[in-house]
């Protein structure tokens, strides 16, 4: 028996919020796994097509130099990498959307704390992810993208930069967490595991 981890449920997305500039949230540590090379040259794609969009890296790790390094070759003005965040709640009240491109990943919390927000969620097809959005992820909130696909990233990003489709996929993460992974599904559910087991 799996019992997903619940999360706290905030007030419902009730408008569509306009952006002139997307504001892309993506966090982790600076590893291989979590496939920040990929945003990076996503972030390139995006710059040489000019789609308004401002990517936030927040995190640190062994890659940061290298990742660094990557931006500044590419002279990219639209990704800037900063330091661990002491509340990330505040930077996904100001953010338009969360990217996750890893290429591995367990059941993500931060996944479920950027929907808390209300923040359409762009995903590799990792076991956490699927487990999240299942087969059908708009519907629940997310984009899911290949893994090591910066094309794909890129696309995604300039699909929600269009207000209603953003607002679409912002209700529907919401939703998901309420339906699904609310603290009351989760006490109801460790409570039915405790009456059966008895």
């Amino acid at each position: 028996i799996v019992i997903p981890h619940g999360f706290e449920q905030p007030p419902l997305v009730s408008s569509i919020k306009k952006s002139k500039v997307l504001k892309v949230v993506s966090a982790g540590r600076f590893v291989a796994k979590k496939g920040f090379y990929d945003l990076i040259k996503a972030a390139d794609r995006l710059q040489k097509d000019n789609i308004p969009a401002q990517i936030e890296l927040f995190g640190s790790g062994p890659l940061e130099a290298e990742l660094r390094e990557q931006i500044n070759d590419l002279n990219l003005k639209n990704i800037q990498l900063i330091g661990w965040t002491e509340n990330l709640h505040d930077e996904f009240r100001e953010a338009d959307v969360f990217c996750i491109p890893s290429l591995e990943e367990p059941f993500g919390l931060i996944i479920g704390e950027a929907m808390m927000s209300g923040l359409p969620v762009i995903t590799t097809k990792t076991d956490g992810a699927i487990e999240i959005f299942g087969t059908n992820p708009e519907k629940k909130g997310g984009i899911y993208i290949d893994f090591s696909s910066p094309d794909q990233i890129k696309n995604a990003i300039q699909v929600i930069c269009n207000d209603e489709k953003r607002y679409l996929l912002a209700k529907n993460a919401q939703d998901n967490i309420h339906t699904n992974f609310s603290l009351e599904i989760l006490s109801r559910k460790l409570r039915d595991l405790f009456e059966n087991a008895a």
